[in-house]
C-alpha cells in the first residue's frame, strides 16, 4: 500500500487528520479488479477506545482512497498513542489490511485565541 502522508507522527485535538493513498498497483491485480470499499480506524492504546474515521474510495481502478476525520470529531479525541490501520476491499471480494502504524495525540499548548 502507498499512501500519502499516512505516517505523520502526530495530531492536535480539533485538526482535522486525512490520509490519502493507493491500495494496491492495479497492474498487480487480476483484470477487471477494482477497489471496492475501505474502511479505517484509530484504536488508543490506553483504552482500547475504537474511533472510526471516514473513509472513501476516490478512484476505484486506480485502487485510491481517502481517510479522515474532521475537526468536529478530532476534538474529542484523548491525549495518546493510536493504532491505526486501513482495511479495503476489492471488486472480486478479497481483502487486504494494511500495516498496523502509529499516530499520537499531542495536548494542545496554545488555545488560539
Amino acid at each position: 500500500m502507498n499512501c500519502d502522508g499516512l505516517f505523520f507522527d502526530e495530531f492536535k485535538p480539533g485538526e482535522t487528520i486525512e490520509w490519502q493513498g493507493q491500495f494496491a498497483d492495479p497492474a498487480n491485480l487480476p483484470d477487471g479488479v477494482t477497489l471496492a470499499s475501505v474502511a479505517c480506524s484509530m484504536r488508543l492504546r490506553s483504552s482500547g477506545v475504537v474511533y472510526p474515521m471516514t473513509a472513501e474510495v476516490v478512484d476505484a481502478a486506480a485502487c485510491m482512497f481517502r481517510v479522515s476525520a474532521l475537526p468536529v470529531a478530532t476534538v474529542d479525541y484523548p491525549v495518546g498513542t493510536y493504532d491505526v490501520d486501513v482495511r479495503g476491499v476489492f471488486s472480486d471480494s478479497v481483502a487486504d489490511s494494511s500495516p498496523t502504524f502509529i499516530v499520537t495525540c499531542v495536548e494542545r499548548i496554545t488555545d488560539g485565541s
